[in-house]
């Protein structure tokens, strides 16, 4: 309570004291102004906020890249570390003296990435022939927990030997209509060959034909009058030729 009244007797006095300050005309105008500033400030306050925790969060997250970059790191020497005790333990049972007798004799950077890729597709082959096999595994397997049939041996081998006789029957029936088709293709051609003949003599029987009702008679009349007619052109056709000449 005492503490409120403080408060309101120095609220009281800074009024008093902005009174004698401004004038009564003044006091509004300076009220105004003072909001003004108070909000400017309180804006400035705000984005001077807003950038400091954007730059806050930036910083958090710049410490932990580099947490993680020493983490990989650390990671990376450790690792490096037990290859190069590896490689060590390596060439002390090898038949190199030094490193540098190690990194002499490798193959160039080209021959040993051919390699490389070589070693990649033999791998995939072995992935995929692995596969294949447990794939076959599994179907035989499948296979066996449910059989085809349950004869034996003997009786499948002479179930087979039937069906093989049976077969070997059937190919030679198609055999021998093959042979028929074939000889009954040849009579066909055959045939067709007499036919084109038998109508090539009925053309001619049919030019003699019209050739007979041109100069054939039973008093020989016609034949008469067509080789005189006959006659008559090729005379006619020689005088022709003489004159020219």
């Amino acid at each position: 309570m005492q503490a409120k009244n403080k408060q309101i007797a120095a609220l009281t006095q800074f009024q008093d004291e902005r009174a004698e300050v401004f004038e009564a005309a003044d006091l509004e105008a300076a009220e105004r102004t003072l909001r003004d500033t108070l909000e400017q400030a309180q804006e400035a306050h705000s984005v001077a906020q807003r950038q400091l925790d954007k730059e806050t969060y930036n910083l958090q997250q710049l410490i932990k890249q580099q947490e993680n970059l020493a983490n990989r790191i650390e990671a990376a020497t450790q690792t490096l570390d037990t290859q190069h005790t590896a490689f060590n333990n390596t060439l002390a049972t090898s038949s190199f003296d030094t490193e540098a007798e190690f990194l002499a004799a490798r193959l160039p950077i080209d021959e040993r990435n051919t390699l490389k890729q070589q070693q990649q597709h033999i791998d995939y082959a072995l992935r995929q022939a692995q596969s294949l096999l447990e794939d076959t595994q599994k179907t035989l397997e499948a296979k066996q927990a449910n059989p085809l049939t349950v004869d034996d041996r003997g009786t499948l081998a002479q179930q087979q030997s039937q069906a093989q006789d049976e077969f070997n029957k059937r190919i030679e029936s198609i055999g021998a209509i093959s042979q028929r088709l074939k000889d009954n293709e040849d009579k066909k051609i055959t045939q067709q060959a007499q036919v084109d003949a038998i109508n090539a003599q009925k053309d001619k029987l049919q030019v003699w034909q019209q050739l007979h009702k041109l100069i054939g008679s039973s008093d020989g009349k016609k034949f008469r009058t067509f080789a005189q007619g006959l006659t008559f052109d090729l005379m006619v056709t020689q005088a022709n030729t003489q004159l020219q000449k």
